[in-house]
């Protein structure tokens, strides 16, 4: 059980048994009946917990948590019919809508931001390699005179986790199936290799 889980179940734990019960059903009015029997900082306390519940949610828990009617004008896209139902909502209830909705601009905003990170990361990784990729596409194309040099460098790049020895090899004695080439390597690994026969694939072409 990760950190976020353990946290989780605790707040879940320090729930009234009530309020608990309707949760796990999916029951909102049940929910809402139970919270509205118990004292007013009791109410608040529950929010309080129900909010940290939120912050540890994943997105599909997220738009669960959304009353059922303004979950289902928002996958419709209808705006209007979603302004409509939050605005007839108790003033609690608005809250804790707004605060979810912000919870998901915040987790999307987060995944764009990681998807941005691992495409810049990949070109990085391109750029950073393109030379030495350069070098085994012409030992491959029959000009040995950086064959050492190069043989060098791809014993340091496996010390630092790269696995490109192998494949070069296999290169460097006619193979050119991609798959094959490949099938044992992680995405980056795979991804420079597809690259060096990129290269060498374009110079047999001229």
């Amino acid at each position: 059980m990760t950190h976020h889980e353990q946290q989780a179940q605790a707040l879940a734990a320090a729930l009234p048994e009530a309020v608990l019960e309707a949760l796990g059903r999916g029951d909102e009015p049940a929910f809402r009946a139970a919270l509205a029997a118990l004292p007013l900082a009791e109410q608040q306390r529950v929010q309080q917990i129900l909010v940290q519940l939120q912050q540890h949610a994943t997105p599909e828990q997220l738009v669960a948590a959304l009353p059922d009617d303004f979950r289902a004008a928002m996958a419709r896209d209808d705006a209007e019919a979603a302004q409509d139902i939050f605005d007839a909502l108790s003033a609690a209830e608005q809250d804790r809508v707004a605060h979810i909705m912000n919870l998901l601009q915040q987790a999307h905003a987060a995944a764009e931001s990681d998807e941005s990170a691992a495409e810049l990361s990949i070109a990085d990784v391109l750029e950073n390699f393109e030379s030495l990729l350069q070098a085994i596409a012409t030992v491959a194309l029959g000009n040995d005179e950086q064959r050492a040099e190069v043989e060098q460098i791809l014993v340091t790049v496996e010390q630092r986790g790269w696995r490109l020895s192998e494949a070069t090899g296999r290169i460097w004695a006619g193979e050119r199936d991609a798959t094959s080439l490949t099938s044992d390597l992680d995405e980056q690994d795979a991804l420079l290799v597809m690259r060096t026969l990129a290269i060498i694939a374009e110079s047999e072409d001229e």
